[in-house]
């Protein structure tokens, strides 16, 4: 049988922030300040505070912190829904974010547009996150997206830098046109392109770069960024007699690989195929997929430290540092057939 004493005692609350600073004889401030990671907290009042944890149990309750700040140590993430794209960029963002002591929160959005995005983005802020990284495209805007991005802090890890919000700049534009010019410069007398959901300015700066050439200039194959897309829209490329295809996305690409060995279509002998993003896999595709290297984890890490700073600072300016991505050359692209120059 429970005596009242025992279930008194079975209901009381374990140790709080008070007890701690008590038992090593510093404030709650220094207690906090140490939990939370805070440098500019002496060694010995560290080990004071890391001991009377130990000794006493005690658990730091991370929802009341959040309601008594208005903010939580979490960081909201907004991806979509499909593509290693999402994968590599959270890679870059756990490590900074673990490091920090912040937890993560992601959510899906349904598409890059930005109905969807403030749409995702208002389920993180309902969740009370310190700030949002948008690990997606981040090119159109509306009244409804910049207010709730005005809320916290908040950053984009792909695309120009809007006005209108912070992003890490990334020149992918300049990035389109090496490549095109690198499979022109190979003798193919044209490049198609083969694009994912959105990416109008790269679909840009591939037909930029025909035109300056003076090359045809093809239909544009709209994926969206699954093998299986690359798969099907590969068969228009049979169809074309195309001899050099860019692709928007390795995983595209993936697809569009399994389509023309299927049809016996050699890579690169009879058609050159040159990704984007460089996927970790693309490596170890038959043959390994030359592609745009584009260091995902690394936009991530960026874009996490950023953030990390505003939330802390929130005036703080991003500093210009532009990506430009580089081609990374394995054994997808060759010159042309000799008859289809």
């Amino acid at each position: 049988m429970t005596t009242p004493d025992r279930a008194k005692a079975s209901r009381s609350p374990g140790p709080d922030m008070q007890d701690v600073a008590r038992l090593a004889g510093v404030s709650p401030q220094t207690v906090s300040r140490t939990l939370r990671g805070y440098p500019h907290v002496s060694a010995s009042a560290r080990e004071k505070v890391l001991a009377a944890v130990r000794e006493l149990g005690y658990r730091r309750n991370t929802a009341a912190a959040a309601l008594a700040s208005g903010r939580s140590r979490s960081i909201g993430v907004v991806a979509l829904g499909q593509g290693s794209f999402r994968f590599e960029v959270m890679t870059g963002i756990s490590a900074v974010a673990e490091q920090a002591r912040y937890t993560l929160n992601m959510v899906t959005a349904a598409s890059e547009a930005p109905e969807h995005i403030a749409a995702a983005v208002s389920r993180l802020l309902d969740q009370s996150v310190a700030g949002v990284v948008l690990a997606l495209t981040l090119d159109e805007t509306s009244p409804e997206l910049e207010a709730v991005l005005a809320e916290v802090p908040s950053i984009a890890v792909d695309g120009h830098r809007p006005e209108w919000a912070d992003a890490i700049a990334v020149d992918s534009e300049t990035a389109t046109r090496n490549a095109v010019r690198y499979l022109l410069d190979l003798g193919h007398s044209t490049v198609h392109y083969m694009s994912g959901s959105g990416g109008a300015r790269l679909t840009e700066a591939w037909r930029s770069s025909l035109e300056e050439s003076g090359k045809e200039i093809p239909p544009v194959l709209a994926g969206d960024w699954t093998p299986e897309s690359g798969y099907a829209l590969a068969e228009r490329l049979l169809d074309s007699r195309a001899t050099a295809v860019l692709v928007a996305g390795d995983e595209m690409a993936f697809g569009v690989l399994r389509r023309l060995s299927v049809a016996g279509v050699s890579v690169p002998d009879a058609m050159s195929v040159m990704g984007a993003a460089a996927s970790r896999f693309s490596e170890w595709m038959s043959p390994p997929l030359s592609s745009i290297d584009e260091p995902l984890a690394e936009r991530g890490a960026r874009a996490a430290r950023y953030l990390l700073r505003r939330i802390g600072e929130a005036d703080e300016p991003l500093a210009e540092q532009v990506i430009v991505p580089e081609l990374l050359l394995r054994s997808t692209t060759a010159p042309p057939p000799r008859g289809a120059r």
